[in-house]
């Protein structure tokens, strides 16, 4: 069912705005140390990579919407426009002012993140 959107006083009708909103994240992380004694010294190195991929899809009206507004029943008087025009009667009429289905495209991100640290006791 597609949504009917209409302007305030009323309130929309089969608002099924981001119902199907999809994640996949997925998370590497690499890590290794290395502890060397030489004498009285204890070396300590070592390090730390993660990978982090985020992938985020929420479609906003997946089976499309119809929007009804009140400037298709006002009347205009003399240039006047007094604001007398109603989404309700407009959807009575069958007749919107737009509509469609949106599509956006899927967010797709990466980020790095690379440690190192050496200590010496």
């Amino acid at each position: 069912m597609p949504a009917i959107l209409v302007d305030s006083p009323w309130t929309s009708l089969f608002d099924q705005c981001c119902v199907d909103t999809k994640f996949a994240h997925t998370l590497y992380s690499y890590s290794s140390g290395l502890v060397w004694t030489h004498g009285k010294h204890n070396f300590k190195f070592g390090g730390e990579q993660r990978l982090f991929f985020n992938n985020f899809r929420q479609p906003s009206y997946p089976t499309g919407y119809f929007h009804f507004a009140q400037t298709v029943t006002e009347q205009f008087i003399d240039g006047f426009n007094g604001d007398q025009g109603n989404p309700f009667a407009d959807i009575l009429l069958g007749v919107g002012d737009y509509g469609g289905i949106s599509v956006y495209p899927a967010v797709e991100n990466k980020s790095k993140e690379t440690g190192f640290y050496a200590q010496n006791d």
